[in-house]
């Protein structure tokens, strides 16, 4: 199934929602919620696989894209978001569940707490090549500084993740490292290969317990700094 050219604004709840769905193409669309408060979403998938989205824009609402199980714990499949924009959201890219995630040249920023958040219930894998991830905890600085970790371009609690060639700017003063990975996390493995991170006031990568990684060919620019504990 395709969908193009829809246009949903000023929205409160979800601007799609899909269960056990598969091969769906989403191209050209915007949506546009009311806010960060209750459950809105802008793509909320329970199950589904094979979902495409393409120049797609998401905004304002509390997760831009969101996978979870199904109600028979069925995990989504394999998720591409390319050329999209997801902006002003609370989170932009929530994973819940063991979905495959690639991320293809797409903005996601000035998020209120991250831009991706890898939770600790799955064993996703997520790759993000390309694009910019800018300014988590943007705005909210309270929040930010009221959370383990503070605010961060990429949270992984479990699964795996690669980041490569991404731009990756913070410039919030009370975010934290830009790529953050709690000590009671179960990431079985990661890489980050030549990125850009730029303008973080704190630690690029904060890595509390020992996971299999790597870190190859990265920049830091304007303060950022780089650290494996």
């Amino acid at each position: 199934m395709r969908i193009e050219a829809v246009q949903i604004s000023s929205f409160m709840g979800y601007g799609v929602y899909m269960r056990m769905c598969s091969q769906v193409w989403f191209t050209d669309c915007s949506f546009n919620g009311l806010g960060w408060d209750g459950p809105n979403v802008g793509a909320y998938l329970s199950g589904s696989s094979s979902v495409h989205f393409s120049n797609v824009e998401i905004s304002n609402v509390r997760n831009g894209v969101r996978t979870v199980p199904s109600p028979t714990s069925v995990s989504c499949g394999s998720v591409y978001i390319s050329a999209s924009h997801l902006h002003g959201d609370f989170i932009g890219v929530v994973v819940t569940d063991s979905a495959g995630v690639y991320i293809t040249n797409s903005y996601i920023g000035a998020s209120g707490l991250h831009n991706i958040y890898i939770s600790g219930s799955g064993t996703s894998h997520v790759n993000v090549n390309g694009g910019r991830l800018f300014h988590p905890g943007y705005t909210q600085a309270t929040t930010c500084s009221g959370q383990a970790g503070g605010c961060n371009a990429l949270r992984a609690e479990s699964g795996s993740f690669i980041l490569s060639g991404v731009s990756i700017e913070g410039g919030v003063a009370s975010a934290g490292p830009m790529v953050y990975l709690p000590s009671s996390a179960i990431v079985s493995q990661f890489s980050i290969i030549g990125c850009t991170i730029k303008y973080s006031f704190h630690y690029f990568i904060l890595q509390q317990y020992n996971v299999p990684g790597s870190v190859v060919g990265n920049v830091c620019i304007g303060g950022a700094t780089s650290t494996l504990n």
